[in-house]
């Protein structure tokens, strides 16, 4: 579970991140190549690339209480090409998930 979310109205969540790649020091890989959607049998959210642009995950969540949301980040065998030559490590970036009345 990536989060716990409790609302009275309709609700949509958006995802954007701070910085355009992931990175391990001077080593890079494009946000655009990782994705954001849902984990195996949860039905919620779109599947977005991460982007410094907010993008649309959830466009109208019907109110609930302690509602769960995971999320899973992959990278598809499409852009494997990014990760194939880079060194293991920690790579990051900053995550922003926003809540927004509808």
């Amino acid at each position: 579970v990536h989060a716990a979310i409790s609302r009275t109205t309709p609700c949509g969540i958006s995802i954007k991140t701070t910085f355009a790649n992931v990175t391990s020091g001077s080593n890079n890989i494009p946000g655009t190549d990782v994705t954001v959607g849902d984990p195996p049998g949860q039905f919620l959210l779109a599947t977005t690339a991460l982007s410094t642009t907010s993008q649309n995950l959830v466009l109208s969540q019907a109110p609930a209480i302690a509602k769960t949301v995971g999320v899973q980040y992959a990278v598809s065998a499409a852009n494997a090409h990014s990760f194939i030559a880079l060194p293991s490590g920690t790579y990051t970036t900053t995550v922003t998930y926003t809540l927004s009345a509808l």
